[in-house]
């Protein structure tokens, strides 16, 4: 799931002469995983009733995030060296990548919301 949503982002960076499309196309690929992760978990604390913590009141989620990044960055900078792009050769246009980005981070990020009550920033 997430290597086809970086190969299109990729790819519709590097249609347009982006000048780093890697990093772009890692970074919404990062977003969208804590994104995901984050939804996920408050899902789970609603089905299991146990509260959920501030990212605000956590610094350990920096080093955390940091590393998974730099992974994220590593496993596709392996897989665009070695030139497994070849299947994912279709660019999408312009508002191709909007429904997709937002179905696959929007939604994702106002289930999290009103999962939390609203309050994620409190």
């Amino acid at each position: 799931m997430y290597t086809w949503f970086f190969y299109k982002i990729y790819n519709f960076y590097k249609a347009r002469n982006n000048h780093d499309p890697l990093f772009h196309s890692v970074g919404l690929v990062f977003i969208s995983q804590i994104i995901h992760i984050m939804t996920f978990y408050l899902i789970l604390s609603k089905i299991l009733d146990f509260n959920t913590f501030k990212l605000a009141d956590k610094l350990y989620f920096y080093p955390i995030g940091i590393s998974w990044l730099i992974l994220v960055n590593y496993y596709f900078k392996k897989n665009v060296k070695n030139n497994k792009t070849e299947k994912h050769t279709k660019v999408l246009l312009l508002y191709q990548l909007l429904i997709v980005l937002f179905f696959f981070m929007f939604v994702p990020l106002y289930i999290a919301i009103r999962l939390s009550g609203c309050q994620i920033w409190k």
